[in-house]
């Protein structure tokens, strides 16, 4: 039970008096990413349990939270260049999920089974990715309640309320939260709602003045693919093998039909060029079309919600819809390129028990307390202002129970999200048979290649 588990792993007291340097991609997202560090007090949810959870540490623990000042490639290429060198950069770092594995196929990370302060079975530490990112036994990434942003990166369906109850959808298919709670939100339902919805031209030469079934983005696709359960790689384990072997056929058919999606005239894609008649601020523009209600459906990364909290008309989150009523369950993609895992660089060997202590002290105080950062972010944040009504908390939940990370993009192994994008971008739609015949022929070559270079890296370490 919660009781027993935050007394079980509750850290011992004890003084550490010392920095617990982190280098992380981003500063930021939205809110303070890590640490607090404006002049004036905090007033953003977030903010606020950020800021109390640094002060928190410092006192009690003498833990003193510290974000070194790069960012971006910068800070990716500082981690890389430290780490060869041998060099102690920082005692975490919280790169992207992508960056995070081609470091640890370099032999820069440490395999967190190694740190023994950290109680990885805690639920402060996700414990999917644990499995997701897993190869073989080794595991060098951790996500958890210390940051939120990985929820946020997480990728969902919106609907404008006002044009589904308009168009008369709550009479025809159910509502929204019963449709998805019951298994019946699927692919081929959504289509047929959005070519219902269809594309009305506004006569103003403007598309983002046009009302649409949906406004798209070149990745979903790829996305959608994943909420279908079928993903190129399966990781059984820790074990990697190639999940197309013995049903391309279908895999390919699947890809093209989710292609489909942005290829049908009532589907506008933000990041496809000309797409608007001005393409200075897409993002805002595809938010804009939604909130004023012209748009029925919106696929984006939860973050986008944040955009509509002065929506006037309501609006409600869904999971990605699944491909079949038949299927076992919701998949919705945390993008590897925009979550920001905790990995420990090996230069941080020597100090490794006493980093990892300090880290399980931050995973917890960050679920438990009366002003947790888990607290601010879910209740006070995700549910209190992102849903509107009590059935979106239920579906917000439901999206946050079903989240899945995409070793294969991490690791970037068969580059199905690369060739889905550019056909997306491009419209080159007559490419896709050469583009997916080079996916299905290179894989498993590169997917060898790739676990035997981490092995061999690992090797080297000599990390007693």
């Amino acid at each position: 039970s919660d009781d027993s588990d935050e007394a079980r792993y509750k850290p011992a007291q004890k003084g550490y008096d010392r920095d617990f340097t982190m280098l992380t991609k981003v500063e930021d997202f939205y809110y303070s990413g890590y640490i607090y560090t404006k002049d004036n007090e905090p007033r953003e949810i977030c903010d606020v349990a950020i800021w109390q959870r640094q002060k928190f540490l410092e006192q009690e623990f003498g833990i003193t939270l510290k974000r070194l000042p790069a960012t971006g490639a910068t800070a990716v290429e500082q981690f890389n260049n430290s780490v060869q060198g041998g060099g102690k950069i920082c005692d975490v770092a919280c790169l992207t999920g992508t960056d995070s594995m081609s470091a640890a196929v370099s032999g820069f990370l440490i395999d967190v089974n190694r740190i023994k302060g950290l109680n990885l079975a805690a639920p402060y530490w996700d414990q999917r990715i644990q499995e997701e990112y897993r190869i073989q036994d080794y595991l060098f990434t951790l996500e958890g309640d210390f940051n939120y942003i990985d929820d946020l990166r997480t990728f969902v369906t919106i609907y404008n309320d006002t044009m589904f109850e308009d168009l008369g959808f709550y009479d025809t298919y159910g509502s929204p939260y019963e449709l998805s709670k019951d298994g019946k939100w699927t692919y081929a339902k959504m289509m047929e709602m959005i070519k219902e919805c269809g594309h009305i031209d506004s006569g103003k030469g403007k598309p983002e003045l046009d009302t649409w079934g949906m406004v798209s983005e070149c990745s979903a696709p790829y996305y959608y693919f994943l909420g279908s359960g079928m993903k190129m790689l399966k990781n059984e384990g820790g074990k990697l093998s190639l999940s197309f072997e013995n049903n391309w056929d279908l895999t390919y058919s699947t890809i093209e039909d989710y292609l489909n999606m942005d290829k049908d005239s009532a589907v506008v894609v933000a990041n496809r060029p000309n797409s608007f008649s001005d393409s200075t601020d897409i993002w805002t523009t595809a938010s804009d079309i939604f909130q004023y209600n012209r748009a029925l459906f919106r696929s984006t990364s939860l973050s986008a919600v944040l955009r509509l909290l002065d929506m006037e008309d309501d609006y409600g989150i869904m999971p990605i819809p699944a491909y079949t009523e038949g299927q076992d369950g919701y998949y919705c993609w945390v993008d590897p390129g925009n979550h920001f895992p905790m990995t420990f660089p090996v230069t941080s060997w020597s100090e490794i028990d006493e980093i990892g202590e300090m880290a399980e002290v931050l995973g917890y105080y960050s679920l438990y307390g009366a002003d947790s950062l888990n607290i601010a972010f879910y209740d006070l944040l995700a549910y209190a202002r992102l849903c509107r009504r009590p059935e979106d908390k239920k579906m917000l939940q439901l999206v946050f129970a079903n989240k899945t990370y995409d070793i294969d993009l991490a690791l970037k192994i068969s580059g199905t999200f690369s060739a889905i994008y550019d056909i997306s971008y491009n419209k080159s739609y007559d490419t896709l048979s050469t583009s997916f015949t080079k996916v299905r022929d290179s894989a498993e070559e590169t997917m060898k290649k790739r676990v035997s270079e981490l092995v061999a890296n690992l090797a080297k370490q000599n990390l007693n």
